[in-house]
């Protein structure tokens, strides 16, 4: 039996954080900075060739631990891995969301209704990265020339980088969420 929740915008944490950005929407971060010496250094973070820069947001140590509890009360820790296991989460669709396929290692396995989708995603990604798919053709019936995009026919790249670079790009939210826990775990805001 599963327990039916309440949309975002109706959950009382939603409503937390709703308070809590009412109560600094106008604080300067001047503010923030002279009240916390070390903000520049505690709220950045360097990964996956990404530096994020929390700090020059109006973000505190509040915000975190209330998106933290947010994202816990959504259940996104599941929900995460429930992606990568190759669940059905595409509730419209009825069929699991292949994101993480898309940026897997060769090697990896991801398997799907017994099938591993990772071989087949790099067949695909190599295909895409060859200069021969980086040429189009004109439509139908046309007779202008299709224009290839630069970024197409200036280098082909291997699917590999293509794969790394997307991986760093989307899954950029994924050090600000451990900025966020490094934050909330540490005793400076501890009752």
């Amino acid at each position: 039996m599963t327990t039916s929740m309440p949309p975002l915008t109706r959950r009382p944490e939603w409503t937390a954080l709703q308070d809590h950005y009412r109560k600094i929407q106008d604080v300067h971060l001047r503010t923030l900075f002279a009240g916390d010496p070390q903000r520049g250094e505690r709220l950045t973070l360097e990964a996956a060739g990404l530096y994020l820069d929390y700090s020059k947001h109006r973000i505190t140590d509040e915000t975190l631990r209330l998106l933290v509890t947010l994202a816990e009360s959504s259940g996104l820790r599941h929900r995460i891995d429930a992606m990568f296991r190759g669940d059905k989460i595409n509730v419209t669709e009825q069929r699991p969301v292949l994101h993480v396929a898309l940026r897997a290692p060769r090697g990896q396995s991801i398997v799907v209704d017994g099938l591993d989708v990772v071989p087949e995603v790099h067949a695909v990604l190599d295909r895409m990265a060859s200069p021969r798919a980086a040429r189009t053709t004109s439509p139908p019936g046309s007779s202008r020339p299709c224009a290839t995009s630069s970024a197409a026919t200036s280098s082909a790249r291997p699917a590999a980088e293509m794969t790394s670079r997307a991986n760093a790009l989307v899954n950029a939210f994924i050090p600000g969420m451990l900025l966020a826990d490094r934050v909330c775990s540490e005793s400076a805001w501890t009752e």
